[in-house]
């Protein structure tokens, strides 16, 4: 999809389609990268063409994507990869369900499924930090912020109907509530100073 039409707020104009897409993000401003199944694809944004295409997974499908420089963490299930260039470098398994993935520094910040913080290198994939919440439960949702160890912050979205927002050592900062529903997703903004939710109470 790319800009089009006109009005307020602009529009969409149909460029290309591979479905199921799950997942996708801008590498540069040039191409576009998209998960279609355990399937990663580059698109250049000029002419709309194919540029590469490489299987990230055999066995998971896509569900989120991380770009730093000309790097992308790719992840779904319990699976993810550093792929550069349409080449995997290397790829890891997880004992738990990735809700979300994130450059931090030189490190990848994996955020899973029973709130728990995984920080791994970049270049082995090697733990080197973990945590887990002081609140433990199941997550639907999660983001992280930060530009490095010290200052990252995880937003869980809870089946409890809740964000909390903690720290690197599982330390609960904020608790927000106002969905009366799972949270199904969640966003910080760039600057971290603002974070947005979204419930299946529709809210």
């Amino acid at each position: 999809m790319g800009g089009g039409g006109g009005g307020r707020g602009g529009g969409l104009a149909r460029t290309g389609s591979r479905l199921p897409v799950t997942a996708v993000a801008f590498l540069g401003e040039g191409v576009v990268l998209a998960g279609s199944g355990g399937e990663l694809t580059a698109y250049s944004v000029a002419t709309q063409a194919e540029e590469w295409r490489v299987e990230v997974f055999s066995g998971a499908r896509i569900h989120g994507i991380a770009v730093d420089g000309e790097r992308a963490v790719v992840y779904g299930s319990k699976s993810w990869a550093v792929v550069s260039g349409g080449r995997v470098e290397f790829a890891c398994e997880e004992d738990d369900w990735i809700k979300a993935a994130q450059w931090i520094g030189g490190d990848i910040a994996l955020v899973l499924a029973h709130n728990r913080l995984r920080v791994c290198s970049a270049d082995s994939g090697r733990a080197v930090h973990e945590a887990r919440c002081e609140e433990p439960c199941i997550l639907y949702a999660a983001a992280v912020w930060g530009d490095s160890l010290d200052s990252l912050a995880v937003a869980a979205g809870t089946v409890f109907n809740q964000v909390l927002v903690w720290r690197r050592d599982g330390r609960v900062v904020h608790r927000l509530r106002g969905h009366a529903g799972v949270v199904f997703g969640v966003a910080f903004s760039a600057d971290g100073a603002a974070l947005a939710s979204v419930s299946d109470d529709r809210s």
